[in-house]
């Protein structure tokens, strides 16, 4: 399409599928949040641009006090940037056991700090956050029904830009509901990784 965008059910077929990796994960080794400069980090990075109106910062560094935000997992809105936890919509565990286990220092701080693509982190009420964990869409989908078809494209291509495996029910699931009632579901053109991943 002249959009650029691509059908999520094609670039499914780019997954590699594969079982698992278990042990050596550590949440530290992706280096979340990182600072970015003047006091901000990748959490105010992300409440700033999620925010449908311009944030209110604090008075001395970067920290995030006010905004207008849509948790799109439940539905809920605040204004309140307390309510809010970023997720790393492919959390890090599921990122380390479906290949990050064997990236470099700098990719691991690259994929858990990812601006580059706005698919990679959202900010959620942290009750969707917590419900969510580090759990797959083979077994958490958002409560927020109009939300699930998005949430299943943008896991489809976080996996695939960075080289990501998925296991069997992953995939199944994610196949399953790209047939219905995500049949036709596009997602955008991924931009250039911002490291080299195997």
């Amino acid at each position: 399409m002249a959009d650029g965008s691509l059908a999520a059910a094609d670039l499914l077929a780019f997954v590699r599928r594969d079982r698992e990796h278990r042990g050596g994960y550590d949440r530290d080794l992706f280096g979340y949040p990182t600072s970015f400069g003047g006091g901000c980090d990748t959490r105010d990075e992300v409440l700033a641009r999620d925010s449908s109106t311009r944030v209110q910062m604090d008075s001395v560094g970067c920290q995030v006090i006010a905004g207008d935000w849509y948790s799109p997992y439940d539905g809920v809105t605040t204004e309140r940037p307390e309510d809010l936890q970023i997720d790393h919509v492919v959390a890090l565990k599921e990122a380390w056991d479906s290949g990050a286990w064997q990236w470099t220092p700098a990719a691991l701080e690259a994929y858990g700090n990812d601006l580059t693509d706005v698919r990679s982190l959202r900010a959620v009420t942290g009750d969707s956050n917590q419900a969510k964990g580090d759990k797959d869409p083979s077994n958490w989908l958002p409560s927020n029904a109009a939300d699930v078809c998005r949430y299943v494209g943008d896991w489809v291509a976080i996996k695939v830009r960075w080289h990501l495996s998925m296991d069997d029910s992953e995939f199944g699931r994610i196949r399953n509901l790209l047939r219905w009632p995500c049949v036709g579901r596009r997602v955008a053109a991924m931009p250039a990784l911002p490291v080299d991943v195997p």
